[in-house]
């Protein structure tokens, strides 16, 4: 699909230069509506906007984290539904571990023997913070109680929670795309075109404003170009 009747005209080149580095080319340039203009805001360091905005992350630990600074603010939020699933899945499955030791199901966990094996490998503030929480005393009761001020309807005068792979099929007014989707973690030439796959869904989930990582177009640039062989 080349056209677009979601987002601006003024994203073609954000878009086009994503694209560019995807293994299988495109069979045209994309091309954004020439009667909408969607704003593209850069950030360096993420906050969370004072206008409702859609959060699409990489993985549910990103979620958690913007879930609880939103509950603790008493901000109305609203998490999409397969993201929760997975949401109530893997906290619960990280708090038993942590506290008692249960053997998790969660595949981000399943393959460790211990909580501190597995944050140990993650090099991830957002994991590092979240052990923090749980050293405080989080436990159980405080995630039912995080889940309970969620919205149970998505509603336009409240933040939405989600991961990219989330919200495919789906638009939003404001999309804010968080840094840990910017990670490639397969250097393959398959692990690149789903990383592209990946970012490219995320962005043009928006229509109105689009507000991106402010070195992304030099990030896709540095470690999605295909490598040279001369």
């Amino acid at each position: 699909m080349t056209h677009s009747v979601r987002a601006g005209k003024n994203t073609s080149s954000l878009y086009n230069n994503i694209l560019a580095h995807h293994p299988l080319k495109p069979a045209g340039l994309f091309e954004g509506s020439k009667e909408k203009t969607t704003e593209i805001i850069y950030y360096d360091k993420f906050s969370i906007p004072e206008y409702c905005c859609t959060f699409l992350c990489k993985n549910s630990w990103n979620v958690f984290n913007i879930m609880q600074r939103l509950a603790k603010a008493d901000s109305r939020f609203f998490v999409i539904e397969r993201c929760l699933n997975d949401l109530k899945w893997l906290i619960d499955n990280a708090i038993n571990f942590y506290r008692d030791g249960v053997k998790p199901s969660h595949p981000d966990l399943i393959r460790y023997k211990t909580w501190d094996d597995f944050v140990s490998e993650q090099h991830d503030t957002i994991v590092e913070d979240i052990h923090k929480m749980f050293e405080k005393g989080y436990g159980t009761n405080d995630f039912q109680k995080s889940l309970g001020k969620a919205e149970k309807i998505m509603a336009p005068d409240a933040y939405i929670l989600g991961r990219i792979e989330d919200s495919k099929n789906m638009e939003f007014n404001n999309v804010l795309l968080m840094q840990d989707t910017l990670k490639l973690t397969n250097d393959s030439k398959e692990g690149k075109a789903n990383l592209i796959n990946h970012i490219y869904t995320g962005v043009s989930r928006a229509k109105e404003k689009l507000i991106i990582p402010g070195y992304i177009e030099d990030w896709v640039d540095e470690k999605l170009a295909p490598k040279r062989t001369d």
